[in-house]
């Protein structure tokens, strides 16, 4: 601020100290921003957001491992152990076939060591 500079603050919790040097900023003249669009405007800058729509295809598993794999998950959290016993596969190889799945869009990581199908495909 002292040197003429844009200073933009996102504000915090005020009752967490963490917060303390972005709100204080902001009672010194920074700008809050709350969204990308209050930067935007204040640089003066025209931008339109366009609406993607995007088709994700699903992309079948190609050996019988990945098909058994990604049966086993449900919209639900399944940890890499509970897959490694039902499918009697080796630990690694379950989580090379779960890399591979991500990889597709067909699988992702829910919490560490937790898989689940991708929501967007059930």
């Amino acid at each position: 601020l002292e040197q003429g500079r844009d200073v933009f603050a996102v504000p915090a919790n005020i009752y967490n100290q963490a917060s303390a040097g972005t709100n204080h900023l902001i009672q010194e003249g920074a700008k809050l921003v709350t969204n990308e669009q209050d930067i935007l405007d204040e640089l003066n800058i025209r931008y339109q957001k366009r609406q993607i729509i995007t088709t994700t295809q699903q992309i079948a598993p190609n050996t019988p491992k990945e098909q058994l794999i990604f049966d086993l998950l449900t919209t639900d959290p399944v940890h890499v152990d509970e897959l490694v016993r039902l499918s009697n596969l080796p630990t690694p190889e379950v989580i090379g076939i779960l890399t591979i799945l991500e990889l597709k869009g067909l699988a992702e990581t829910t919490a560490p060591m937790q898989y689940s199908r991708t929501r967007i495909l059930n």
